[in-house]
């Protein structure tokens, strides 16, 4: 019966150290400051998503360490592509911004139509978006 023991024992300090590998991702979507709730959030990478709550926020855990990006969308804003890495027993914290795509129907399309159809800006990502990796507290 102790040998049942000793390997429960060897089981419980195995799992721990395989699950301290794993990262999160913390995202907090805002347009002016405010939280945008319901706002889509997914890791390309691996297909793993959420929506953000009422304050904006949403968190992805136990994902695994490597480099993915992270796809933020809602309506009526642009989409939003964050390069970002996931690290063992970090938590990564990002404040995505958005952008209000603006729509009209000046140049004869249909209402609810981008005016020009442009895309998002080129530098969108670096200037809308903040990360920040923290510690995972123990």
């Amino acid at each position: 019966m102790r040998w049942v023991g000793a390997l429960f024992s060897i089981w419980l300090v195995l799992s721990g150290s395989v699950l301290a590998q794993f990262g999160a991702v913390e995202v907090r979507v805002v347009d002016a400051g405010y939280g945008v709730p319901g706002a889509s959030v997914k890791l390309l990478g691996n297909g793993r998503g959420a929506s953000t709550e009422m304050n904006g926020t949403c968190v992805l855990d136990s994902l695994q360490p490597g480099v993915d990006t992270v796809q933020v969308m809602s309506l009526g804003y642009y989409t939003l592509l964050i390069p970002c890495q996931m690290k063992p027993d970090t938590i990564t914290r990002i404040e995505a911004s958005l952008l209000i795509v603006v729509l009209g129907h000046s140049d004869g399309g249909e209402c609810g139509t981008p005016v020009h159809g442009e895309p998002a800006p080129a530098d969108y990502a670096d200037t809308h978006a903040t990360i920040l990796y923290s510690p995972r507290p123990r």
